[in-house]
Order: C-alpha cells, then sequence, then structure tokens
C-alpha cells in the first residue's frame, strides 16, 4: 500500500489553473504527502483504529447541546453539563 502510495505521488499534476495557482487536487495531494507517514499506521499499530469515529461519538452530545441551545451561557454552565455527559457516557 505505501510503495503504491508513493507511486501515485510521484505522478505529475494533471490539471493545472491558468494562473499558476494549485488546484483542489495539488493540495490534497501534499496534505496527503506531508503525512503519508501516518496514513498507514492502523495496519501495522492494531491499537490504533482506521477512523476517528469515537472521538467523534464523544463529542457529539456536547455539539447537539450547542445546536439546541446556541451556547452555553457561562463557563459553570458548560463544565456541569459536560460532567453530566462524562457520567452518562462512561
Amino acid at each position: 500500500m505505501e510503495e503504491r502510495l508513493g507511486k501515485l505521488l510521484e505522478r505529475p499534476p494533471v490539471y493545472t489553473k491558468e494562473n499558476g495557482e494549485d488546484t483542489e487536487l495539488d493540495k490534497l495531494k501534499k496534505g496527503i504527502a506531508k503525512h503519508r507517514d501516518y496514513i498507514f499506521t492502523f495496519l501495522s499499530n492494531p491499537e490504533v483504529p482506521p477512523t476517528n469515529n469515537n472521538s467523534e461519538k464523544a463529542l457529539r452530545p456536547a455539539k447537539t447541546k450547542l445546536k439546541v441551545s446556541g451556547c452555553f451561557r457561562s463557563e459553570e454552565g458548560a463544565e456541569n453539563y459536560a460532567t453530566v455527559v462524562h457520567k452518562v457516557c462512561r
């Protein structure tokens, strides 16, 4: 997989903008190249999950609360809510 990724990243750009700026595809390619050492970590380390789904699940209740209420009215209110959610999700 890593070898195949390397070959793909070595290919010259297919699309170019008239003004010489990077296309969205070029930006994606640069981002992948920058983090290529970490892309397949989950294949060699079984403790690393292939997705960040668990992290997103943990944030979902707080984000829902923010969307419903518009915001927390105070820092204390946010802390109280986080305490309750933490106890319920355990």
